[in-house]
C-alpha cells in the first residue's frame, strides 16, 4: 500500500494532486539485526535553486530543536543511536528520498517523516508518515553439504546467512561437532563460512552444527544450524555401499 493520499473527485472532476506529497509504504516490518530499503519519492513546486537536503525525523520532532535520524547536509549532525544505521540513499535533487536501514533494533519501531531544504523551499512531510515496525529474529543459517560424504575424500562445506545484508555488523562463525577437531576452518567473511575436512567412517551420522553470532540483534543471538552427516565408503575393495542416513538435514 503506498502511502499517496488525494482528495476525493467532485462531480465526476479529477481533483489536481497537492503541490508537496510523498510516495512510500505506509508501513514496514523488518526483523531485528536485518536491513530494509524504504523506497521513496517526494512532489514539492519546480525549484531550481541547488543544493538539495533531505531529512528524515521521528514522528514529534522539533526540527529545529532535534537531530535528524539521516541526512544528506553535511552540517547536520544525526542521532547518535541512529548514525551509521540510518541512510538517505536517495538524491533530494531528483526528489528521492528513499531510506536504507541497517542493523535494525527493537528501539526503532516508531513513526518517521521526511523534510526537504532547497533554497526557499522547506517543507515537512508530516502527513505523510513511515511506520517501522522492528519484529524478533527468526532467521536461521544454511549448511550446503553433498548429499553424501565419500570416506577419505577431502570435502568442503559452506554456512551461508543468505538473508545477511553484507554492510551490516560482521557475523563470527563456529562448527561443532564429533568431527571438529580434524576440521579447518576457512577465513570467515560477513555473511559466510566455509569448512573443509576429510570424513572418516565413524563421522556418519554424527552432528555438525553451524553457529552464528548475530551482533546486530539484542544480546548478541546466537543462531543455529545442524545436520547429520552421511558418510559412504569402499570397504574391502568391494563394491561401494551407503551406511543407513539416520536423518536428512535435520535441524535445532
Amino acid at each position: 500500500m503506498l502511502l499517496l493520499l488525494f482528495l476525493p473527485s467532485i462531480e465526476g472532476v479529477q481533483n489536481p494532486p497537492p503541490a508537496h506529497y510523498v510516495q512510500m509504504p505506509a508501513a514496514v516490518t523488518v526483523q531485528e539485526g536485518l536491513c530494509i530499503t524504504i523506497l521513496c519519492t517526494f512532489h514539492h513546486p519546480p525549484t531550481p535553486s541547488s543544493p538539495a537536503h533531505g531529512y528524515w525525523f521521528e514522528e514529534g520532532s522539533q526540527i529545529n530543536e532535534v537531530q535528524p535520524v539521516a541526512t544528506n547536509d553535511p552540517m547536520r549532525e544525526v542521532q547518535e543511536e541512529f548514525r551509521g544505521r540510518f541512510h538517505l540513499i536517495g538524491d533530494p535533487l531528483k526528489n528521492n528520498c528513499t531510506l536504507r536501514i541497517t542493523d535494525a533494533r527493537k528501539e526503532d519501531s516508531r513513526n518517521y517523516f521526511f523534510r526537504i531544504e532547497r533554497g526557499q523551499e522547506r517543507f515537512s512531510y508530516v502527513n505523510y508518515q513511515l511506520a517501522l515496525k522492528v519484529t524478533d529474529l527468526t532467521e536461521k543459517p544454511v549448511i550446503y553439504s553433498p548429499e553424501t560424504l565419500e570416506e577419505g575424500q577431502l570435502v568442503t562445506l559452506v554456512c551461508l546467512a543468505p538473508w545477511i545484508c553484507r554492510e551490516g555488523t560482521p557475523l563470527t562463525f563456529s562448527w561443532t561437532g564429533a568431527a571438529v577437531p580434524s576440521l579447518q576452518l576457512s577465513p570467515n567473511f560477513s555473511y559466510f563460512s566455509g569448512l573443509s575436512f576429510v570424513p572418516k567412517l565413524q563421522d556418519h551420522g554424527s552432528n555438525l552444527t553451524c553457529g552464528m553470532t548475530f551482533p546486530g540483534a539484542s544480546g548478541r543471538a546466537l543462531l543455529e544450524r545442524t545436520i547429520q552427516l552421511n558418510v559412504t565408503c569402499e570397504c574391502g575393495g568391494r563394491d561401494a555401499w551407503s551406511l543407513e542416513q539416520t536423518a536428512d538435514g535435520g535441524e535445532t
